[in-house]
């Protein structure tokens, strides 16, 4: 399932922010520069814990990027 990720600026880990419903992906595909809507996040960021290295760190809006669910297989 396509997902909106972070990657931790400690350890360069790369883990989930949200799931993309398919309603999201499907309105984007009608969009003819195919925007998929980011999620709204506060524009002075949010604090999230990295899975793998357990830093706290504050996370802005355009440190968010797209993962489709054929990219993480491989």
């Amino acid at each position: 399932m396509p997902s909106w990720m972070l990657r931790c600026p400690k350890c360069s880990f790369k883990f989930p922010h949200s799931t993309i419903a398919s309603e999201v992906i499907e309105q984007a595909h009608r969009d003819p520069f195919r925007v998929v809507q980011r999620p709204t996040m506060p524009t002075d960021g949010e604090t999230r814990r990295c899975p793998s290295c357990k830093k706290d760190s504050v996370f802005k809006p355009f440190e968010l990027f797209y993962i489709d669910d054929r990219s993480q297989g491989a």
